[in-house]
């Protein structure tokens, strides 16, 4: 019985990993804004292994833990 419910578990399990994919960024510029009210254009490249964002000069950007964009 035990063994059966083992069994179970772990498909539904393999289920809900199989849901929690990743999904690539959505093509072409977007806006960010500051903590302040500042806001400017990015762009976003990569998929569910790797992403970053770029300004539109092509100068990569990451938020802080102020959330800040630098």
């Amino acid at each position: 019985m035990k063994k059966g419910v083992k069994v179970v578990a772990m498909v539904m399990m393999g289920g809900v990993f199989m849901l929690l994919k990743g999904v690539p960024l959505p093509p072409g510029p977007f806006e960010l804004k500051q903590p302040n009210g500042y806001t400017f254009m990015a762009v976003g490249y990569g998929d569910e292994f790797y992403g970053r964002i770029e300004t539109e000069d092509g100068w990569t950007i990451v938020q802080g833990r102020d959330f800040y964009w630098y």
